[in-house]
């Protein structure tokens, strides 16, 4: 009996994840993203690498993701074996955060983080932190978003603010930019994830 009751315990948490990643918290649509950015009209740039989380660069693989930040709490194929998905609901200095970190070919090319509750003093406070990391010198006091940060090699911090503030990490490899652009269906790219999503840094 506490077999049975064990299975279905780990059945119905695993329905839960399942249907909570599809759709509470679905994938972000990568096109949509560049697209996003493309369209933002304040760029800065920076000498120093954008990485994620300080430890993780661009195009490292899956094992030193996990090193780094532990088991995902979800992980998801999307379109094709070579595309993967992992997902985190976390917490930084008692704030939430949920990430999405995705691969292709075990590479990593695009992270988010979402930040659900922040104020609008923690959020002048994150960014004030994120302007000094990559020493971005402005003289605009007003807090404006969205904005991205560009460094040497084309990589992109993008900063947005819908419901939530998120934080997209993109890599700026046109190359896989364009694999990318193979891989995700047309009908995909026309999701408007915003509708479910709270967004990261």
């Amino acid at each position: 009996m506490k077999l049975i009751k064990k299975y279905l315990s780990q059945k119905r948490t695993k329905e839960y994840r399942e249907y909570y990643y599809k759709n509470l918290f679905p994938p972000l649509d990568i096109k949509e993203i560049v697209d996003r950015i493309k369209k933002c009209e304040i760029i800065y740039h920076t000498k120093n690498l954008i990485t994620f989380r300080n430890t993780i660069n661009f195009f490292d693989n899956s094992k030193k993701v996990i090193s780094s930040l532990g088991e995902p709490s979800y992980k998801k194929h999307n379109f094709t074996k070579d595309y993967t998905i992992f997902f985190y609901k976390n917490k930084i200095e008692k704030l939430k955060i949920k990430c999405q970190i995705h691969f292709i070919n075990d590479c990593f090319i695009y992270a988010a983080q979402v930040f659900p509750n922040l104020t609008d003093k923690q959020i002048e406070e994150l960014i004030s932190i994120i302007k000094e990391k990559y020493i971005i010198h402005d003289h605009n006091k007003d807090i404006q978003i969205p904005f991205s940060i560009r460094d040497e090699n084309e990589n992109t911090l993008f900063i947005e603010k819908y419901f939530c503030l998120t934080i997209n990490y993109l890599t700026g490899n046109s190359e896989i930019l364009s694999t990318v652009e193979e891989i995700i269906p047309y009908e995909q790219s026309q999701i408007k994830s915003f509708k479910y999503l709270h967004k990261f840094i």
